[in-house]
């Protein structure tokens, strides 16, 4: 039920720096971007709730149901964007049901942390994923609440798909001087706990650590099941398959932001790269084409900003 806010800035969130959740949903003028705002500001109809159930390309129609009250109806389309993001990637670990265990993957499971934590309810947490949001919550959990953290990864360096290690090292040696303990080459297999009491403990495959919180921040995938059942092209890494001008193989479909696979321009390979400010471009450029101009975004060289 909450649409339009800067997921990138759900560690803020977690650490105090951004007040409160309204924060990440209003505009520099601190107008909040919900239904009304987009009715009266931006000319477009949004719908919470609503999920769409498929697309039929040859009738250029798309099928969506109410979640509210279970109706659906078939919505007619000249052009098409998909947008439809990234999901979570949960490892399957022992406990993940236990209260106390929390995928970190949008505003609300990031209330859930905070609330924990502003309340006092927790001494020591581990965050699972060295990846960049795995980081800045940890760093977050550490630097304002004070919480002792550990943070921990299953490959042998952080940011594995941003950095060498070489810089990796260094980042790690930052987190480590602001008190974070930091963990590589582990893989997590249970969360030990019980349902009235919540979580316990985290054990990998070479120690047992105490906590009563574990935030799951163990990276994304594209959500592209929608376009992959409308027919369309996936690519190598799961993401819609799109060209410069972000229009799929059905030239009457667009899709971008974190859903797409993109070119990375320095080597030339597919890489998925769900980052804010490149989705944002991607919309702009996707705007452009479907109004009948032409623009395009060639592709990305993996920077985090």
């Amino acid at each position: 039920d909450l649409f339009s806010y800067a997921g990138c800035g759900i560690p803020y969130f977690v650490g105090g720096d951004v007040a409160d959740a309204e924060s990440l949903r209003s505009t520099f003028a601190h107008v909040l971007r919900d239904c009304t705002y987009f009715e009266k500001v931006k000319d477009v109809e949004v719908r919470p709730r609503t999920e769409a159930l498929f697309i039929d390309r040859k009738e250029r129609l798309v099928a969506v149901r109410n979640l509210t009250d279970g109706s659906e109806e078939r919505l007619s389309y000249d052009k098409l964007v998909l947008a439809t993001g990234s999901r979570p990637a949960v490892p399957e670990i022992e406990g993940l049901e236990l209260p106390g265990a929390i995928v970190v993957s949008n505003l609300r499971q990031a209330e859930k942390v905070k609330e924990l934590v502003s309340k006092g309810m927790v001494e020591s947490a581990v965050v699972v994923g060295g990846g960049a949001k795995g980081i800045e919550l940890a760093e977050a959990l550490t630097d304002l609440w004070g919480v002792e953290t550990t943070l921990i990864e299953k490959r042998d360096s952080i940011l594995g798909n941003t950095f060498g290690d070489d810089m990796a090292l260094l980042i790690r040696n930052h987190l480590e001087e602001s008190d974070v303990r930091v963990l590589t080459s582990r893989n997590v297999v249970k969360i030990a706990g019980d349902p009235e009491n919540g979580v316990e403990a985290v054990e990998t495959d070479r120690e047992r650590i105490s906590c009563e919180l574990v935030v799951i921040a163990a990276g994304t995938a594209p959500n592209s099941r929608l376009a992959k059942e409308a027919g369309l092209a996936i690519g190598e890494t799961g993401g819609i398959a799109v060209d410069e001008r972000m229009a799929t193989s059905d030239p009457n479909i667009y899709a971008g932001g974190d859903c797409v696979e993109l070119t990375h321009l320095v080597s030339g390979r597919k890489v998925h790269m769900p980052m804010g400010s490149l989705a944002n471009i991607q919309g702009r450029v996707i705007g452009t084409n479907i109004a009948g101009g032409r623009d395009s975004f060639p592709g990305t060289i993996s920077s985090l900003c």
